[in-house]
């Protein structure tokens, strides 16, 4: 799920600035607090998409270190899945 929000809408309850500094220098703000959250969400993304990719590649390792079969190794990563959602 998405949200767009547009410049009008940010606007909307709050009283427009004069054109000068002071509306230049929140123009600059809002611009950098937009690319601060995108910066997180893309590490967020990122992060997330590592660990379910990154959890089947260490079956191998899983297997041997935990002396597991198969089945419980198929057991272990499904109740992987459950957990992080």
């Amino acid at each position: 799920m998405s949200l767009v929000v547009t410049d009008l809408q940010c606007s909307q309850g709050r009283p427009r600035q004069q054109a000068g500094g002071a509306a230049a220098g929140a123009a600059t703000v809002r611009s950098n607090h937009r690319w601060k959250v995108l910066g997180i969400g893309v590490a967020a993304n990122a992060s997330f998409s590592a660990t379910f990719s990154g959890i089947p590649a260490t079956a191998v390792f899983l297997r041997s270190g935990y002396h597991l079969g198969n089945g419980q190794l198929g057991v272990v990563l499904g109740l992987l899945g459950l957990v992080w959602r």
